[in-house]
């Protein structure tokens, strides 16, 4: 304990004698000024670059799972897409046999 007090003691000292002009108070407020004005101008574009080249750290297991859940949800949409049961199936014969018979009906023509 008497080390960290005799610490910040001494840093407070030194923190005393830190001492900016005004000249060198004005430059930080317009520095400080101007890097908040250009953080909040930033266009969608630089906003999702900075997110882009940032990484975030995800566990493996977290990710895995992730994958895996999206992917079940992608293969049971498309599988529901794909899938034809057989009255759709004789529909769509039947569908393609009278354009068939149609078309060949104009030709005729």
């Amino acid at each position: 304990m008497k080390h960290t007090d005799s610490l910040s003691k001494r840093l407070q000292q030194e923190m005393k004698d830190v001492v900016f002009s005004d000249i060198q108070r004005a430059e930080l407020a317009t520095r400080l000024s101007r890097k908040l004005v250009e953080s909040n101008s930033a266009t969608f574009t630089q906003r999702i670059a900075a997110i882009w080249n940032g990484y975030t750290e995800i566990p493996l297991t977290a990710g895995v799972v992730g994958v895996g859940v999206i992917s079940f949800i992608l293969i049971s949409a498309v599988t529901n897409l794909l899938v034809i049961d057989q009255s759709t199936a004789l529909l769509l014969l039947q569908s393609s046999q009278g354009m068939t018979d149609l078309r060949q009906g104009v030709s005729l023509l």
